[in-house]
């Protein structure tokens, strides 16, 4: 009775991730479109508009392992906090201050508005979709609860190998998984697929289970 539970538990688990993941891939295009849209070079964009694009290295790695690719990154700013602090740190003048307020005020207020730009490319989004039209092939071998470790978090889960394929599902229900930092954004990290050799990540049986 009790394995039938687990097993009519994880089944549900496993629906719940497919639908968030065709959910958070919608969402992706969307913001890719809109993005297309109204940059400086999109139809609805300005071109004497000049904002600023802020950039990260991907995680994505070579055979050598070498990160060689840039994304656009999100949380990306020109740290007005710290001129902030450093304007009253070193008695600069009340002028000064007070633009630097000003900018600091106006960084937070824009941060509650924007939407989060997709991090991924354009190679990616295509693998997520052909991911979705060939989701899980082939019956679960194997599926076991699990941490994935990544640099800054550790999120808990189900590991889920197929013939082909190894799958790490987040456990939204998790207390610890609710409490990380939105800058390790748990719905990059549900959906990365680990294949040999190219994965960066690992994830561990958790100990007792």
């Amino acid at each position: 009775m009790l394995d039938r539970k687990e097993e009519e538990k994880l089944c549900d688990h496993l629906i719940k991730s497919a639908k968030r993941r065709d959910h958070q891939i919608a969402v992706k295009l969307k913001d890719k479109i809109l993005y297309i849209l109204t940059n400086k070079h999109g139809a609805w964009g300005d071109p004497c508009e000049k904002p600023a694009d802020f950039w990260k290295l991907d995680v994505w790695e070579d055979d050598s392992r070498r990160r060689r690719r840039m994304i656009r990154n999100p949380h990306g700013s020109t740290h007005p906090e710290a001129t902030l602090k450093a304007a009253i740190e070193h008695g600069a003048e009340e002028d000064a201050i007070n633009q630097a307020r000003e900018a600091f005020h106006a960084h937070l207020s824009a941060q509650k508005k924007v939407q989060q730009q997709p991090d991924y490319t354009d190679e990616e989004l295509m693998m997520e979709e052909r991911d979705l039209d060939q989701e899980f092939n082939g019956p679960v071998a194997l599926s076991t609860p699990c941490k994935l470790i990544a640099p800054g978090v550790a999120i808990a889960g189900t590991m889920a190998i197929t013939k082909s394929e190894l799958y790490f599902e987040i456990d939204e229900d998790n207390e610890e998984n609710k409490k990380h930092d939105p800058k390790y954004p748990d719905d990059e990290l549900s959906v990365e697929k680990f294949k040999e050799k190219k994965t960066t990540s690992r994830a561990y049986k958790e100990h007792g289970s």
